[in-house]
């Protein structure tokens, strides 16, 4: 048995790293709901076995929820234990967790072990694990919030910065109604808190983080950090609004491949914000992009961008600020934020940089952390 702090000390030194620090025996369906890093779902039990094994477990009891259990898994053991021993290490245990450190861990262990295997099972299993990644919201940390207006480049300017953590390629969205990646969903709720903590615990000096609201997508902040963000000092870019309409077309249009989806993804999102916007104001809006897409002119797209900008982000932007005043520590263009970041994140004499000075980007890769082999 190792503790949950123990692995996830060994999580943290592998964060970066192609290795598997664990195997996960949960169903895919718990994996799917959460996870963590470097972690692979073999699962003991499929979902179905697992169901059928819960609903005997509340019907019959616990021995003949077990003995159903083996009587499933025994036909596939031996093709689970060569799956369970590709991926274990001579020179180190694998560490192994299902929900609560119980019997389909312990079972997986014997049976690598009998095998010629190690394994070592975390106690409390994932739970105590996501216990420990939830007390890290709790910590103080040292943060810096960047904010700007839409279509500064906040997420790009973050790529440069030592201890940036980038909630948006976290949570696989960019942040505003037409912010969805088309290609891949959202992460689970569990699975964006689960990295961003250890994103957090990896961290050994102050955080930059961009200035979001409570919802990226479906995805929460978690409220602690968030309190932090909005009590944070606050660096603001001023960018020009011509120079944020090229960002946009460049990132939303330009570089996306399937424009004909796009076109009917971008409309869907003027009429979710139609109502904020206006009924005339939607139209006009609408009919500008379907032009745009249409004769495929940037101009076109350009004067849809901006007017998009002036009469809907620009406006949010300025009420969120009065409605909830916040000290601005520094404010200029982009190379003067990024300067002045630059100077803020540098580690203190004696300590090591943070493993975040890598910026963790997602980008043509599904947000899904792990593997999962069922």
């Amino acid at each position: 048995m190792v503790s949950a702090k123990a692995a996830i000390e060994r999580l943290l030194r592998l964060k970066d790293s192609k290795t598997h620090w664990a195997i996960d025996v949960r169903s895919p369906g718990e994996f799917h709901k959460g996870s963590f890093p470097n972690s692979i779902n073999i699962p003991i039990l499929n979902d179905d076995h697992r169901h059928q094994v819960g609903l005997t477990y509340k019907q019959v009891g616990k021995e003949a929820a077990i003995a159903l259990g083996h009587q499933l898994v025994d036909p596939i053991r031996d093709q689970l234990v060569r799956e369970w021993l590709s991926f274990t290490n001579a020179q180190q245990e694998v560490l192994l967790f299902c929900w609560r450190g119980g019997l389909r861990s312990r079972t997986t262990a014997q049976w690598i072990e009998e095998a010629g295997g190690k394994a070592l099972v975390v106690e409390g299993g994932y739970k105590a694990i996501r216990a420990e990644i939830l007390k890290s919201f709790e910590k103080p940390y040292e943060i810096l919030t960047l904010t700007g207006s839409t279509g500064s480049g906040k997420t790009e300017l973050l790529k440069n910065i030592p201890g940036a953590i980038d909630l948006e390629a976290l949570s696989y969205h960019r942040g505003s109604a037409f912010g969805g990646h088309s290609d891949f969903p959202q992460p689970s709720q569990q699975l964006f808190e689960n990295r961003l903590g250890i994103e957090l615990l990896t961290s050994t000096g102050p955080i930059v983080l961009e200035d979001e609201s409570r919802m990226i997508g479906k995805i929460v902040i978690p409220l602690p950090i968030l309190n932090q963000m909005k009590s944070a000092p606050l660096i603001k870019m001023n960018i020009p609004l011509l120079e944020r309409a090229a960002r946009i077309y460049d990132e939303y249009v330009l570089r996306e491949q399937d424009l004909d989806s796009i076109r009917t993804r971008y409309i869907q999102c003027i009429e979710r914000i139609s109502k904020r916007l206006g009924g005339t104001r939607a139209s006009e809006l609408i009919e500008k992009m379907t032009t745009a897409f249409d004769s495929g002119n940037k101009e076109d797209h350009l004067g849809w961008i901006k007017q998009l900008l002036e009469e809907y982000y620009d406006p949010s932007y300025q009420m969120s600020f009065e409605r909830t005043p916040r000290k601005v520590a520094f404010s200029g263009d982009r190379q003067e934020c990024e300067t002045y970041l630059l100077r803020s994140t540098v580690p203190k004499q004696g300590t090591q940089s943070s493993g975040n000075q890598k910026q963790h980007q997602i980008e043509n890769q599904s947000p899904i952390v792990g593997l999962s082999v069922s």
